[in-house]
């Protein structure tokens, strides 16, 4: 592996171990997009919607093109190869979205995922992380959360 797996790596495990700590601090999902500006709430209900939509029928190259730059560090062929492989995201339901405390144009969408792998099929306490810049937002892959002890988090109340 390369430096560049490695630092991507170290990423989505220092963003799942942040998010793990709002996870506690969820607000109920009634006015689930309150905490956004009223102003950015309807393009990020809309992208959140999108990029699910995207990623639930595999459409990688389409995701390349709309996902966070910092989520691109490869190629878009490579990209496309690498998440080809991975485990198929069925369902995505948002529970809460947070404001990260690293900035304050960046939110997390934490909720619970339902993911497929070779037929099986397991619901995860997941997130989603958005950025705000110049009006518009931009949106990583929905991503299974990392918990404070480095395993993943069944999640209680997903339907399957």
């Amino acid at each position: 592996m390369n430096k560049m797996v490695l630092f991507i790596g170290s990423l989505f495990l220092a963003m799942g171990l942040v998010t793990s700590k709002f996870q506690a601090d969820q607000t109920p999902k009634k006015g689930l997009y309150d905490a956004i500006p009223e102003e950015h709430r309807e393009t990020l209900k809309q992208m959140v919607k999108q990029m699910t939509e995207l990623q639930e029928q595999r459409q990688w190259d389409k995701i390349y093109d709309i996902i966070s730059e910092p989520y691109r560090m490869e190629t878009r062929d490579k990209f496309v190869r690498h998440h080809a492989r991975s485990s198929r995201l069925i369902d995505f339901e948002a529970e809460s979205v947070v404001q990260s405390p690293i900035s304050n144009s960046e939110w997390i969408v934490v909720g619970c995922a339902v993911f497929e792998r070779k037929g099986q099929r397991k619901a995860w306490r997941s997130s989603m992380h958005a950025t705000l810049s110049d009006a518009k937002w931009s949106v990583s892959i929905v991503l299974i959360t990392v918990g404070e002890r480095g395993g993943f988090t069944p999640c209680e109340t997903h339907s399957q």
